[in-house]
């Protein structure tokens, strides 16, 4: 009984901090894995798209979207190209911004193998994105001032913005089969951003001037802002735990709350016990298992082995019941009475 109350204390103090962790980070994205029928569908052919183009919407400046694959790199062995398509806009007054997170993506001497491209609502697109990238390790993006095409061309970027919240992005992946030590990966997020002077500043934090971003995108493991003079939003953050190249960090905040939740169990489990509360109190007994049985058995055995046993079994013999006299012949003495009377006297 101890065992069963002691996992359900667990399994609780488990659950709760699952669902710490969910608040924490899962709410301030929606995750779409790059294998979903909305982005790459697996039945696209080469040139192709089998399905029309998804429109994604961010509605809300609290919440930003990560594109990454599920299992679809785990191998590549596919007889067609992969070309993907999909846009994602925000709300009315609200901008957008688009960053690769990281990209393992080949190249075929200076041109790409496989490629991702973006797109604004003005028709301006970027170049073809390839190689290597991860943004721990270089950071590279371009800072235009105006809405110009002509002053975002820029062969190092990894990122854009668009000031009307729509960003269209193209994939492409090459069918040729993975040479050794290639792999392919891909993570994006799209963060939206707006005014500062239209948000309250207790919530949204600037990463320039007049560009704030929700508050909690700060030091939460992804680099949301395309600027390359933006503020350092995920470089000065004290007691951040990285996850090995997942982009997903654990703060110092999440991590303490697990330990005092452990902690605060383990006070409770030696409360009870020192008081005999909960698992300890006789009350908490449940019925007799078949352990607690052990005593009682053998008690019953000895008892039975102590009684006599008969050697053989007892044969339970029926005596019927006398018969009543009817007609029987006469007895001897009435038959020859003198006989009798002659051996008395002798």
């Amino acid at each position: 009984m101890v065992v069963e109350c002691t996992s359900k204390i667990v399994y609780q103090l488990l659950l709760s901090s699952v669902i710490l962790y969910n608040v924490v980070f899962c709410e301030l994205y929606t995750r779409y894995p790059l294998e979903s029928e909305k982005i790459c569908h697996p039945l696209a052919r080469k040139g192709k798209i089998v399905a029309p183009t998804s429109t994604f919407n961010l509605n809300h400046s609290k919440t930003a979207i990560i594109v990454k694959p599920g299992h679809m790199f785990d191998s590549w062995i596919v007889t067609a190209d992969k070309y993907c398509k999909f846009t994602v806009e925000t709300r009315k007054g609200v901008q957008l911004f688009a960053v690769i997170q990281k990209m393992s993506f080949r190249r075929n001497g200076t041109k790409c193998l496989d490629y991702l491209k973006f797109k604004r609502r003005d028709g301006y697109e970027s170049e073809e994105f390839c190689g290597q990238f991860d943004w721990r390790s270089a950071r590279s993006f371009t800072s235009p001032e105006t809405e110009s095409s002509e002053e975002n061309e820029d062969s190092g970027s990894y990122a854009i913005f668009d000031v009307k919240g729509k960003i269209q992005t193209k994939i492409f992946i090459s069918k040729e089969p993975l040479q050794k030590d290639e792999t392919l990966d891909l993570s994006i997020v799209y963060t939206p951003y707006t005014d500062c002077e239209k948000v309250d500043s207790e919530e949204f934090l600037p990463v320039r001037e007049r560009t704030c971003i929700w508050k909690d995108f700060f030091c939460d493991g992804y680099l949301n802002c395309a600027f390359d003079n933006c503020v350092a939003e995920e470089s000065e953050c004290p007691g951040i735990i990285v996850s090995n190249g997942t982009g997903t960090k654990v703060t110092v905040g999440a991590v303490t709350t697990i330990f005092l939740c452990f902690l605060i169990f383990v006070v409770c489990l030696w409360i009870c016990r020192r008081h005999k509360k909960l698992c300890w109190s006789p009350d908490c007994a449940g019925p007799i298992t078949g352990n607690d049985n052990t005593p009682q058995l053998e008690r019953q055995m000895n008892r039975t082995v102590d009684s006599p046993v008969p050697s053989a079994p007892m044969l339970e013999v029926v005596v019927p019941a006398p018969v009543l006299d009817k007609d029987l012949p006469p007895s001897y003495d009435s038959l020859f009475p003198n006989q009798l009377n002659s051996t008395t006297t002798q």
